[in-house]
């Protein structure tokens, strides 16, 4: 299972990313909330979506 972070800084107007633990774009510790270890990339985000809106998974570590 992957451990996953929510960037809680928007990086846009509303647009928050959802990073898998070992992502090299994942920004510093401030700013950023523990997810949660997850089966799948799906499960992260649906929690991710629960505490914030704008939510979408990173680029670099998550495929869409």
């Amino acid at each position: 299972m992957a451990e996953y972070i929510l960037e809680t800084v928007s990086v846009e107007p509303a647009q928050y990313k959802v990073h898998n633990l070992n992502c090299g774009a994942l920004p510093a510790t401030e700013g950023t909330r523990y997810l949660g270890s997850y089966g799948n990339q799906k499960a992260a985000i649906d929690k991710a979506v629960n505490l914030l809106n704008g939510v979408e998974p990173c680029p670099d570590c998550l495929s869409s």
